[in-house]
């Protein structure tokens, strides 16, 4: 997890994992295609100061802000949508880590 606060992960994982609500390398949903950017997640996910949703891509950690961006796809619905600033190629593998609303 992408972690800005006082939790560590084991923290946030063993907390998450007993409720059932943390995801760990989940899909999105999108074309890989070199030209699309946007992608959504299977399920809303938490996106606070101190809990977010961590991107790989390749199996590279990406970084919030510099590599991509997050938004939701309805206003106000729930964050659900990961904005890369550069279009994955075809080929790459796009896998997020995430804790369900």
């Amino acid at each position: 997890m992408y972690l800005l606060g006082t939790l560590d992960p084991q923290t946030i994982a063993q907390q998450y994992l007993a409720t059932g609500r943390l995801r760990v390398g989940s899909s999105v949903l999108g074309a890989v295609d070199g030209v699309n950017c946007r992608y959504i997640t299977t399920e809303k996910f938490c996106h606070t100061p101190n809990l977010t949703i961590a991107v790989y891509l390749n199996g590279l950690r990406q970084s919030l802000a510099q590599d991509y961006i997050l938004m939701e796809s309805v206003p106000s619905a729930g964050w659900d949508t990961v904005v890369f600033v550069t279009a994955p190629l075809p080929g790459d593998t796009i896998l997020v880590d995430f804790v369900t609303l």
